[in-house]
């Protein structure tokens, strides 16, 4: 039996309503209780080996058996364990909200209910008989001496230490005992960001230019929530930036309040402003820091502004080839589908189909080689140009404004090269390789369908009179005498038939007239 099962009972009766919950570090004491709830919370203190002794309200001891509910409510008093030297224990999550909201807590920390250790600045927060070693880090500015007050009760924390993670990326867990703790850190770093907190309606008041107020946080409960676990570790990244250095957390500190008024101008609660621009505040303070550390002029803001100028321009035109490129490999594969339908339809020399195909694939290459020359001058500009002008921007800061996008659109172009040209070279050795195979699979003596259509065509001389036409000359003239047949052939005509124009049957060959 764990720590935890009475830890999560505890609560759960304090939640609802049947109990009331009071710790110190060597006692618990809950009250309030009904004779099942008391019994219960008995069961699992005895199984934990940790002495639990039960009171009716004339303040009379009850033994585990002996309970009555006719003396409803009781009061039970357990005795936790003795903790290491340096080490707070706490056994309920209720009693760790009330030790959290009494001021900042240092040093390390057994939470019951903890699943993982939460690392702080300040403080270390781990499971129930945790050994891991822990020292805090160096004192950095206090929060109170960043943030205007006026009020008597300051809002801002004193320490910001015990509420900045180590780690940011912790930020994202589901347990109870983190969201108690991450509730208040959410709520001391956001009464941490601004320059003045109002004394009388305590609204977060940032300088700016322009000026910006932020509604009062009015609870605790729910602010991880409204943050968000993105949020939650944007601004856990934001004040950590802003308390890094002591001697430099109040120029860091106007700067990150500068860019909140300049970011979030049109929202009015706090945590949601913080949600969505702590992370944009962030960055545009680093680079007023890093600016501000290398004494640069209005000059070099111009810079700055040039440089987003030429890398929009130059991701610009590694866009616009890389729509040419897939462009022209896509007019390359209308080509060669259309030299191969070409070759099986006509009768196309296949030097010439294949000649128009590396053509088309020379294209393509030339179009891959100036786009890929083109990215290696930009690259050598960037590396010569951003020591001589842009070396006030830290390495990381240029990598994610320059390098960064700069390499994605170079990637885009790549794979668009990588794959038209493989796509074309497989293309060219089709075409290559149909042309000469559907030339060699013709046998001896074939001939094209224009030549076998030419050669079924009907002549027209075929249907003329083979006879030649006589000229207009003759058909003028008056018929001449028929020939005479030889004298073996039958008796001569008359002449005088002949005289009168009458004309005279000429026998043809094999005819009835024809006797040998």
């Amino acid at each position: 039996m764990s720590e935890k099962a009475l830890a999560e009972l505890l609560d759960d009766l304090v939640a609802r309503d049947l109990a009331s919950v009071a710790e110190s570090p060597a006692q618990v004491v809950a009250s309030g209780l009904s004779v099942n709830s008391t019994t219960a919370v008995q069961a699992l203190a005895s199984a934990l080996g940790w002495p639990a002794h039960a009171f009716d309200g004339e303040n009379t001891s009850w033994s585990a058996g002996e309970l009555d509910a006719s003396f409803e409510p009781f009061r039970i008093v357990i005795d936790k364990p003795a903790s290491p030297d340096g080490v707070r224990s706490v056994l309920t999550d209720t009693a760790f909200a009330q030790w959290l909201d009494e001021g900042a807590p240092q040093g390390r920390w057994w939470v019951a209910r903890l699943s993982a250790s939460i690392s702080t600045w300040g403080a270390l927060f781990e499971p129930w008989d945790g050994a891991a070693d822990f020292a805090a880090m160096d004192q950095t500015k206090s929060p109170r001496s960043l943030v205007r007050e006026y009020g008597s009760r300051r809002l801002a924390p004193s320490d910001i230490r015990p509420w900045l993670l180590r780690s940011p990326t912790e930020a994202d867990r589901g347990d109870s005992a983190f969201l108690v703790w991450a509730n208040r850190s959410a709520v001391a770093l956001a009464l941490s960001t601004p320059n003045e907190i109002d004394s009388e309606d305590k609204t977060l008041k940032f300088k700016g230019p322009p000026r910006l107020a932020l509604a009062s946080i009015d609870k605790t409960e729910g602010a991880f929530e409204r943050l968000g676990a993105p949020g939650f570790g944007a601004l856990q990244q934001l004040m950590a930036w802003v308390f890094e250095v002591e001697r430099e957390a109040e120029m860091r500190h106007l700067l990150a309040a500068a860019e909140i008024a300049q970011s979030g101008g049109s929202e009015t609660d706090a945590l949601a402003c913080l949600a969505k621009f702590a992370r944009c505040a962030l960055d545009g303070a680093r680079i007023a820091y890093q600016l501000s550390l290398a004494d640069v002029s209005k000059d070099s803001l111009k810079l700055l502004g040039d440089l987003r100028k030429a890398v929009t321009e130059e991701i610009g035109k590694l866009t616009d080839q890389t729509r040419q490129l897939v462009a022209a490999v896509t007019g390359a594969l209308a080509v060669g589908i259309g030299l191969l339908a070409a070759r099986l339809t006509t009768p196309a020399p296949p030097l010439l189909l294949i000649a128009v195909m590396v053509i088309v694939a020379a294209h393509i290459a030339l179009t891959i080689w100036a786009g890929w020359r083109f990215i290696k001058l930009q690259g050598a500009l960037r590396s010569d140009w951003q020591p001589q002008l842009y070396r006030f921007l830290p390495s990381a800061d240029y990598e994610r404004m320059v390098t960064g996008p700069v390499q994605r659109a170079e990637g885009a172009y790549k794979k668009s090269a990588w794959w038209g040209g493989l796509v074309t070279a497989a293309l060219v050795a089709v075409v290559i390789v149909m042309s000469w195979s559907v030339e060699s699979a013709k046998p001896d003596g074939a001939t094209t369908p224009r030549a076998r259509a030419s050669s079924t065509e009907p002549r027209s001389e075929a249907k003329q009179d083979p006879r030649p036409a006589a000229p207009e000359s003759q058909a003028k003239q008056a018929p001449a005498a028929p020939e005479q047949p030889p004298a073996s052939q039958g008796a001569p005509v008359p002449q005088g038939t002949a005289s009168q124009g009458t004309p005279v049957p000429q026998s043809t060959p094999g005819g009835p007239g024809n006797h040998r």
